[in-house]
């Protein structure tokens, strides 16, 4: 973190950041009273951490009483992921960037407040400048060099894109804080210009101008830029009700079982806006782009590759700038998703009994995942959306087909619901990967549903995505068919398939997701 405070004195010099009209070294004040020149202007905002429902993104359901927000109810963020070890501020007014500044922290009454340190001359410029308008101040929690950098190069904060190097980048993990973000709106009062007479009682991070008092005291609540997936192994049942085999399922009547062994997450964003965009679809007229605006029915979240994702699925696959370098679905064996399935194996993920009636307690946070939205129904496809893997070792078969099974060395044929699929076990050379030289391992890909409108056979907008300050809780119920080879022109919604979801939705916010393979 040594470059954040080489940082605070790099943006506080940058041109850029200055308003233009005044010359030498007098400042001109209506009050005609002077402070000296080089004096500091201390200025705080408070901000809350991402818990009050009334900020956090809304997401739809087939609610009649609150029909624009799929809510399970809320979910509070562990210590980690509340926590803030930097941030960034951006005042902006008039349509440009005036002054942005890693700021001076302290914790106070479950959030932050955050100080700028401005200068004089700079203040009663802004002060001037902006007096009887509204200005916009924009908050960035735990931000990366990059989106640091954003204002020194002449950004304005409509453009500011992350990009994620892995699924191990600082932007999804809690080593250095989630990333979050917000803004708040201001206007000076007629009554209360800023002059020199104004700021003197602001001079020290003891005495500092409160920016709440412009805006009925009401602090920034930030919002998580990323999402989080919790998994949980299924409930118990009567086959296991001990839970004697954790992870293990029939696949049907067929006489095979299966047991979860490892999941792993594809299709994963490379890059994500660091505010929420939102694109507007009217009843008549052109939709448009309405930067920090709310989800509704009506109103999706736009992810930074939109324009990508308009053509049949597969195209994404010659596109190296749309997910994270580990690659997309289609190469879900390749090493570098076999490490993430090693690492990620189910024993992790321990069956724990639900303590409430909803059964919506005791998921175990998995990973955090990068913003990944397709407004288009009809471009909801699998080659665009983010889906997890999971790995699933054959445990048994019906005596046809015991003595290949037990052979571990010949490729196995399963048969069932009038399907084949052929299945090799694997080799010394493939048992690197956390697989176990002889066993036979089948794929079953679930793609994240963030609306469920609870009808199969169509798909509407934004019912499958990744949406920024969401928990998506997977558990899979029952796997009732053999695995279906990945297209990536194929619907996440097809007619007939082994994922059947139940999604309900939370606000982190959460989505409670029970599948049925």
């Amino acid at each position: 973190m040594k470059y954040l405070s080489k940082l605070i004195m790099a943006i506080m010099a940058v041109p850029a950041f200055t308003i233009a009209g005044c010359s030498g070294s007098d400042v001109s004040d209506p009050d005609g009273s002077r402070l000296p020149e080089n004096a500091m202007v201390y200025i705080n905002v408070d901000v809350q951490l991402p818990d009050d429902a009334d900020t956090r993104a809304n997401t739809r359901n087939s609610s009649t009483t609150d029909p624009d927000t799929s809510s399970d109810g809320e979910e509070g963020g562990t210590d980690a992921e509340n926590a803030i070890h930097s941030a960034l501020i951006i005042l902006k007014g008039d349509g440009a960037n005036i002054h942005a500044e890693v700021v001076k922290m302290a914790s106070k009454d479950g959030g932050y407040t955050l100080t700028a340190v401005v200068p004089l001359k700079k203040a009663l410029e802004f002060g001037n400048k902006m007096q009887n308008k509204p200005f916009n101040l924009y908050v960035v929690a735990n931000p990366g060099y990059e989106t640091i950098t954003r204002p020194m190069l002449g950004y304005d904060v409509e453009n500011y894109i992350a990009t994620v190097s892995g699924l191990d980048s600082p932007y999804l993990t809690t080593v250095n804080g989630l990333p979050m973000s917000n803004f708040e709106e201001y206007t000076f009062t007629i009554d209360e210009a800023w002059t020199e007479t104004f700021f003197a009682d602001f001079l020290s991070d003891t005495s500092s101008l409160d920016l709440n008092r412009y805006n009925d005291n009401k602090s920034i609540t930030l919002e998580r830029s990323v999402a989080r997936i919790d998994y949980r192994d299924k409930e118990r049942n009567d086959d296991d009700p001990d839970g004697k085999n954790p992870h293990e399922y029939k696949i049907g009547e067929s006489g095979y079982t299966v047991k979860i062994v490892g999941m792993c997450p594809v299709n994963v964003s490379k890059n994500f806006y660091t505010f929420r965009h939102i694109w507007v679809k009217p009843e008549s007229g052109t939709p448009y782009l309405d930067f920090l605006g709310r989800e509704t029915s009506t109103n999706y979240f736009l992810d930074t590759d939109n324009d990508k994702k308009q053509g049949n699925g597969a195209d994404v696959a010659t596109n190296p700038d749309h997910f994270i370098n580990q690659g997309n679905a289609e190469n879900a064996y390749s090493a570098g998703w076999e490490n993430l399935f090693k690492a990620d194996n189910t024993n992790k993920y321990p069956y724990k009994e639900p303590t409430n009636a909803g059964g919506t307690d005791n998921y175990t946070p998995w990973r955090y995942l990068s913003e990944n939205t397709i407004a288009d129904a009809t471009k909801q496809l699998r080659g665009y959306t983010t889906a997890i893997v999971f790995r699933a070792e054959l445990t048994g078969v019906p005596d046809t087909d015991n003595e290949t099974f037990k052979n571990h060395t010949d490729p196995l044929t399963l048969k069932f619901k009038g399907r084949e699929l052929t299945v090799t076990p694997t080799t010394d050379a493939d048992a690197q990967d956390g697989t176990e030289k002889g066993k036979y391992y089948l794929y079953y890909y679930h793609f994240i549903k963030h609306n469920d409108n609870n009808d199969p056979a169509k798909m509407e907008p934004m019912e499958f995505g990744v949406v920024r300050n969401n928990i998506y809780k997977l558990s899979i119920q029952s796997i009732s068919g053999l695995p279906r080879p990945y297209n990536p022109e194929d619907p996440d919604e097809p007619t007939e398939s082994e994922i059947t979801i139940t999604s309900k939705v939370k606000k982190w916010i959460y989505h409670r997701i029970n599948i049925d393979l």
